[in-house]
């Protein structure tokens, strides 16, 4: 026999083989199903088109959520075997798609039966996974921090949220921020669907050294006449590039000094004035960029010094909202010193108002 046709023949044996079994399904949608309802379960069947019996080796579902049955024992001839499957619903509300696989026969071939559904959440698991409600939407968390994000570089967070109610929402969002851009998993969101934030930082876009907070306005279904509204707010610390400037540049360059390092200002109510003093003990010119801090402003500040020279800073501090008793604040200072761009002073002291 020559050897092309040879191995025609032997790339046709395995279409021959997957023939012999009829899946009269390969996927299983279960609709909507209630988490308080349990455990949910469906199958499918195939036909033995062979002349020969064959035997479910195995039925490997993709996770535990799923568990599988099968018919046991030699599958004649014309006859129909069984896979069926079962979805725990408990603590996994939304859309799900998951794969069972199945293997038959002596050359154990594979079938992937894909199934599918939707589970409506039940209020205990929604209060947990999504405790911040917001009409129809439900989101996992109403602060995003970032951490310590390197000047120059990105930092991309995930918001989570569920529709809980019975209609399509369409959710959309407001921020300020030019370093912030936001995206959704999908525009429309099914009842009993979850729907992904995607929360993209990128310092570069007019970000400086030193704490941020951000606030961004999540509209429930922007399709509402009146839209539920959740204020969640993105919080991060831009610290400086790590690749600083070589020991020649450092020899002239400014140094920052802040006096003293911790305002103490005692017994205070509500409000309280704070000042300190900012010298530049190096040998070019300082820049001071940025004062900021949790309830601080700075009023009063020199924004150049040059070598030698000192200045005076002043401002206030808001303490509303804060309980009695002590505190500490921080307050970060941003300057063009290349060893200490980011120069903190603490503010302390004892709210004290009843």
């Amino acid at each position: 026999m020559p050897k092309a046709f040879s191995l025609a023949i032997a790339a046709l044996l395995p279409l021959a083989a997957s023939a012999q079994l009829e899946w009269l399904a390969t996927d299983y949608d279960f609709g909507t199903m209630k988490e308080i309802a349990g455990p949910k379960t469906g199958s499918v069947r195939f036909v033995n088109r062979g002349d020969k019996p064959v035997v479910i080796n195995q039925v490997r579902p993709s996770c535990g959520c799923t568990g599988a049955d099968y018919t046991e024992g030699q599958i004649a001839p014309g006859d129909t075997a069984t896979v069926s499957f079962t979805y725990n619903p408990k603590g996994r509300p939304g859309r799900f798609e998951k794969t069972v696989k199945v293997y038959v026969g002596e050359d154990n071939e594979r079938t992937a039966i894909k199934i599918r559904g939707t589970v409506i959440g039940a209020p205990e698991t929604l209060q947990t996974s999504y405790p911040v409600e917001v009409g129809p939407l439900r989101l996992s968390q109403r602060i995003l921090t970032a951490g310590d994000v390197r000047y120059g570089t990105a930092r991309h967070l995930f918001l989570q949220g569920y529709n809980q109610s019975p209609d399509t929402i369409y959710p959309v969002w407001n921020h300020p921020a030019k370093s912030l851009s936001i995206g959704i998993s999908s525009r429309a969101v099914a009842p009993g669907d979850g729907v992904t934030f995607s929360v993209y930082f990128n310092t570069r876009e007019g970000e400086l050294p030193g704490t941020v907070s951000y606030p961004i306005e999540i509209i429930a279904d922007s399709t509402a006449s009146e839209p539920a509204v959740a204020d969640v707010e993105f919080r991060a610390n831009v610290v400086p590039d790590a690749i600083g400037p070589g020991a020649s540049d450092l020899k002239d360059a400014p140094s920052i000094t802040l006096s003293p390092a911790t305002v103490d200002l005692g017994t205070v109510g509500e409000k309280a004035e704070l000042g300190f003093i900012v010298s530049n003990t190096g040998k070019s010119d300082l820049q001071i960029k940025r004062m900021h801090g949790d309830g601080i402003a700075i009023t009063r500040f020199p924004v150049r010094l040059k070598p030698g020279k000192s200045g005076e800073c002043r401002g206030s501090v808001k303490l509303s909202g804060r309980d009695d008793g002590p505190f500490a604040v921080k307050l970060e200072v941003v300057s063009n010193d290349p060893l200490k761009p980011l120069a903190v002073i603490k503010v302390v002291g004892i709210k004290e108002t009843k």
